[in-house]
């Protein structure tokens, strides 16, 4: 059979290389960019955090010298900018904050520092100077709930507390910073609140903070220290996270005025039915031995007058 070469078709022709267009290396550029700035996010809030808690170790451990110093501006002046300095920071030169239980973060807000649980979605302690001004003040309540983004892992969300038969409560009032808003609206992210029992949040835990306020007005400062009984075996809610529901909270209070005077409260999270909150203290030795926590470890006569119950015709 015949055949005729010129026929076929060349099959062995180089393929063409496929053209890298301006677009693809724009897009290349970008990603590349884009995995720069998550890296150096992820690195400094990591070393940001770390400062934190050493600058708050820091002036914790030299504070001690300075209990009886007078505490007059502690707050700052309301005003439409970026404050400066928080009064927090003040309070932790003058007296030293509670312990810190475990790995628990320190949070440290514009008026009030906690120390958040991740195991109970709460804070363990929320401490803080309250002043005559800061109660005096109109800022109006904000009611602003919602999960607090200074929490490294993840704060309780309002939806944890949603058809629970719990009040999201306070731990610092927000009646107790009407100073100024961005204050105000601090006191509602959800690391400041804990499960409380209707009876309980609206009945004698509001008496004793009225009361508070009420001290605060004839002494002119005082240091707080106040949150939940964290234990193992709490009932937990929660429909994101898993918020434990304390069986009691305590409150504490320290002035420096005459020589040092410290009072603390002890209450069971329901109604409390014929009862009152003074009912309801004890020394500060019950507190720290059902808590953990060692609050105010560095004043004058600490172990005097965290052993004794307070005297409430002195604070009256």
């Amino acid at each position: 059979m015949a055949t005729y070469p010129n026929s076929r078709r060349r099959t062995n022709s180089r393929k063409k290389s496929p053209k890298i267009s301006l677009k693809h290396i724009v897009v290349f550029i970008l990603l590349c960019l884009l995995v720069i700035l998550i890296y150096n996010w992820y690195v400094g809030r990591k070393n940001s955090q770390t400062s934190q808690v050493a600058t708050i170790e820091e002036t914790t451990t030299n504070s001690a010298t300075s209990v009886d110093a007078p505490t007059e501006k502690t707050a700052p002046e309301p005003t439409g900018k970026k404050y400066k300095e928080t009064s927090h920071k003040n309070v932790s030169k003058t007296i030293n904050m509670p312990s810190v239980v475990g790995d628990n973060q320190i949070v440290r807000h514009k008026y009030f520092t906690l120390s958040y649980n991740d195991v109970h979605e709460q804070a363990d302690w929320v401490f803080y100077l309250l002043t005559r001004a800061m109660t005096q003040n109109q800022s109006s309540r904000t009611n602003d709930f919602r999960a607090d983004p200074d929490v490294k892992l993840i704060s309780a969300y309002t939806e944890d507390y949603t058809g629970t038969g719990y009040d999201r409560g306070h731990l610092c009032p927000s009646a107790d910073v009407r100073i100024d808003k961005v204050g105000q609206s601090e006191t509602f992210y959800m690391s400041n609140m804990s499960p409380q029992t209707k009876e309980f949040n609206r009945g004698i835990w509001k008496k004793l903070e009225e009361q508070v306020r009420k001290w605060v007005g004839k002494h002119d400062s005082i240091y707080i220290a106040t949150g939940p009984v964290l234990e193992k075996g709490l009932k937990k809610i929660g429909r994101r996270t898993k918020v434990s529901v304390p069986n009691k909270y305590y409150k504490i209070l320290y002035t420096p005025a005459d020589g040092g005077h410290i009072i603390g409260f002890l209450l069971p999270n329901d109604a409390c039915k014929g009862h009152t909150f003074k009912d309801y203290q004890v020394t500060i030795d019950e507190i720290e031995q059902v808590t953990g926590i060692d609050f105010f470890p560095k004043i004058d006569n600490e172990e005097l007058l965290e052993s004794e119950k307070a005297s409430l015709k002195w604070w009256n």
